[in-house]
């Protein structure tokens, strides 16, 4: 059960990610660095940007997202790629 007293503050709703953040996070992704050293390399779009950088957790998130996606498109290229040397017709 939660219990709410006036003591608890709303916690803000994330803000949207700038799409130059996204697209350096989707290739820093596709080269496997870590999450801080990600986060570190978007110091050079903040300062094009004039803007701050994403803070380290949404970094995370959004690599962690990135890195799904693309491990669930490498299964599917497997897929269809083993199916074809064995013969077989793709599965769409």
């Amino acid at each position: 059960m939660l219990h709410i007293t006036s003591n608890t503050r709303a916690v803000p709703p994330v803000e949207p990610l700038h799409p130059e953040f996204a697209r350096a996070l989707q290739i820093l992704a596709s080269i496997d660095v870590s999450y801080a050293e990600a986060w570190r390399l978007l110091r050079p779009v903040a300062s094009r940007l004039d803007r701050p950088r994403p803070s380290y957790w949404h970094v995370r998130r959004v690599l962690e997202q990135e890195r799904r996606r693309r491990e669930r498109s490498r299964a599917q290229v497997e897929e269809v790629v083993s199916d074809l040397l064995a013969g077989l017709i793709p599965r769409v």
